[in-house]
Formats: structure tokens, sequence, C-alpha cells
């Protein structure tokens, strides 16, 4: 029987309009971050890693991003991503409104619109090395009054 190994958690911290890379497609993109945990009785002990990306609601392709960028996307809920939109370039005169105007990348693909229930992982993220070290002063102090 296995009792220790490892485990990968997954936490919805927002979405956003972007334009995929891969496939070319405009749509939601799912901003995440992905926990990678060592467990023991399958209950996370210490983490391993963290990673935090955009995956594409369309094709399922990561693209990484920085730990800062996505704070501070949480944070002003913008999110300004510096890169090369043809697909968008090509079909923006089809984008237009009822006025005749035309979005621009900005105000088109920089919202950024949080998930406020990330769940369990994002809780735990916070409470884990708190609750590690209570267990080990537990046990250490019942080591030493025995």
């Amino acid at each position: 029987m296995v009792i220790f190994g490892s485990l990968v958690g997954l936490t919805i911290l927002g979405h956003k309009r972007d334009e995929c890379a891969k496939c070319g497609a405009i749509g939601t993109h799912v901003v995440v971050r992905r926990t990678y945990w060592f467990h023991v009785f399958w209950a996370p002990v210490l983490l391993v890693w963290v990673r935090h990306g955009m995956i594409c609601d369309a094709c399922g392709e990561w693209t990484g991003l920085s730990w800062r960028r996505v704070r501070r996307a949480m944070k002003t809920g913008v999110m300004p991503l510096e890169r090369a939109r043809p697909v968008f370039t090509a079909t923006r005169p089809s984008l237009a409104d009822d006025f005749g105007r035309l979005p621009n990348v900005v105000q088109y693909f920089d919202p950024f619109v949080v998930n406020p229930k990330r769940g369990f992982w994002d809780i735990y993220l916070k409470l884990w090395l708190g609750a590690v070290i209570a267990i080990i002063a537990f046990f250490t102090l019942a080591i030493v009054l025995t």
C-alpha cells in the first residue's frame, strides 16, 4: 500500500478574454495556480512547487505567467499581456459596435475577472506551513514531557 507520494492541486484564480497563441481562437482563458505537494496518506504536507498560467478554453494550451503578474491582476482587475494578436488584428473591423467604434487591444483583452470562491486549495496554501509547525511543536513537546 502506498502511503506517500505527490499531489497536484489546481485553483482557478479568475478568467480573461485573450487570443490563444496556439490555436488562434479568441475566447475565455482561465487563469490558474497549479500547486505540487508531497503527501502522506493523501493529505498534502509539503509544498514542492507553485506555477501560474492561463489555459485556453478552446484547445487547452498552457501559457505560463509570472506570480507578480497574476498577483497584480487580482488586485487591479487588469492583466495586460505584451504579445502580438494576429487574429484580433484581422477580425477587428467585424467587432465594431453600433456606432462604428472599433475596440482596441487594451479594452478588449486586458480586463481580468477574479474568482471570489477560490476553494480549499487556496486556503490550504496559506495555512499549511503553520499547521506543519504546530504538529512538529506538539510532538516535540510530547517527547520532552514524557
